[in-house]
């Protein structure tokens, strides 16, 4: 649902930069495609599974000028396939776990192959550029982009009163707030 969160904020975005091209949004679980729905953004819908039986005839359909996959949506079919079709791809607010690096470390040859159609990969961190990069991708198609998370926080207004302070709290457990504002 995260990734669907932050994938309607880009649309949100990209309806202002770009309205002349249509958006679709797709989601991997029935949660996500119900939260796509409630937002109306876009046409949404859920993916096929992986295979080429499935995403040929979606892509035919579709006719995507470009794919942009949210954190960690790395389907191997799908990144082919858009690839042979001339579909840029690019990976947005990219993370990658050590137990993620752990799994494609074992198809270390294969990664390289299934990720050759992606020009780019906006990772959170600098630690998730590490492991992608160990992976053989090389500097200029990696890059630190930050969390788009924050991103789509909207700030508290200060009324224009600039010594107001702000603070945020994230990730608290109830007792944390306290001994600060104390």
């Amino acid at each position: 649902v995260g990734e669907v969160k932050l994938a309607l904020t880009l649309i949100a975005h990209l309806k202002q930069a770009i309205p002349e091209h249509p958006l679709v949004l797709s989601t991997f679980t029935s949660t996500g495609l119900e939260v796509a729905r409630q937002d109306n953004a876009c046409p949404s819908f859920l993916m096929p599974p992986d295979s080429a039986i499935f995403i040929h005839p979606l892509l035919d359909r579709l006719q995507p000028a470009n794919l942009i996959l949210i954190e960690a949506e790395l389907w191997p079919g799908l990144l082919r396939i858009c690839h042979k079709r001339g579909v840029p791809i690019l990976l947005l607010n990219g993370r990658m776990s050590e137990g993620s690096l752990s799994h494609f470390k074992k198809m270390h040859p294969i990664f390289p192959w299934m990720a050759e159609g992606l020009h780019y990969f906006a990772m959170r961190t600098e630690a998730d550029v590490r492991r992608i990069k160990k992976l053989g991708m090389s500097d200029c198609r990696v890059g630190i982009t930050g969390n788009m998370k924050y991103d789509a926080v909207a700030l508290p207004s200060t009324n224009g009163n600039e010594s107001d302070t702000v603070i945020v709290f994230g990730s608290t457990r109830p007792g944390d707030e306290e001994p600060i504002i104390d």
